[in-house]
């Protein structure tokens, strides 16, 4: 098994269409690979993720950025919305510095900056991370997409006892006994709290609009992050405005 046998496989998925036609009528990853030592290759399930992490950089180092003729909303955080209690909580906030573009409402600039405190307390081998980050395409790239889902080891052996995550190993995502990761690396010393930024991307993309302004959490999970957006879009103050696609 080897890193250039999974490159090789990876170049005839893309440059033979009936092999790649074929290949996608496969319905597991486990029956790709098989299929795809059956053509001869020789890879692991690992061994093609971590060409196909390295491609994806490539591809979007070459990409180009096209203008749309569509549109697409840009909200504007107008005053402070926040849910939550203290050991909870999740809040929109006007961008610092707003020129103020009318007496109601201090609009910011077209900017969303986020920030997030994790805490899962000081005997855990997670312990407490806190970032903040101004949102673009380079540094999602960069600081967040990179960083993996995590849970704790005896949350996933009470899911494995409930039929759940069988088939995932300690290389699919961390998992964090007593002394850290388990049979695995952390890609940033604080991974754990920007993958909780990368769910916050996520959540508010929901929204189905671009927003200018702050997001603070404190330990918010999904649901907090979805009922806040709702109230955010529900804001009859919020000034919505539209900028072209790209």
């Amino acid at each position: 098994m080897s890193i250039e046998s999974a490159k090789a496989f990876v170049e005839r998925v893309k440059n033979d269409e009936d092999f790649r036609k074929e290949l996608e009528g496969q319905a597991s990853v486990e029956e790709r690979i098989e299929f795809a030592k059956a053509q001869g290759f020789d890879f692991t399930r690992h061994e093609i993720q971590e060409v196909n992490d390295s491609l994806s950089d490539e591809a979007l180092d070459a990409a180009a950025v096209v203008e749309q003729n569509a549109v697409r909303p840009l909200q504007t955080i107008c005053r402070v919305i926040r849910l939550g209690i203290d050991e909870s909580w999740i809040e929109a906030l006007p961008a610092r510095r707003a020129r103020p573009a009318r007496q109601d409402c201090a609009c910011p600039p077209q900017q969303t900056v986020l920030q997030y405190e994790l805490d899962y307390g000081e005997e855990s081998p997670i312990g407490r991370q806190s970032l903040e980050i101004s949102l673009s395409p380079e540094s999602f790239r960069q600081e967040l997409a990179p960083s993996r889902t995590f849970i704790m080891q005896h949350e996933a052996e009470a899911l494995q006892a409930q039929g759940l995550g069988r088939r995932a190993t300690y290389k699919d995502l961390l998992v964090f006994g007593p002394d850290g990761p388990i049979d695995n690396q952390l890609r940033f010393a604080d991974e754990c709290v920007r993958h909780k930024l990368a769910d916050m991307v996520g959540d508010l993309a929901l929204a189905g609009c671009d927003f200018a302004g702050r997001f603070r959490a404190y330990r918010s999970g999904h649901r907090q992050n979805a009922e806040l957006v709702r109230a955010v879009l529900a804001e009859e103050a919020a000034e919505t405005k539209l900028k072209r696609c790209a």
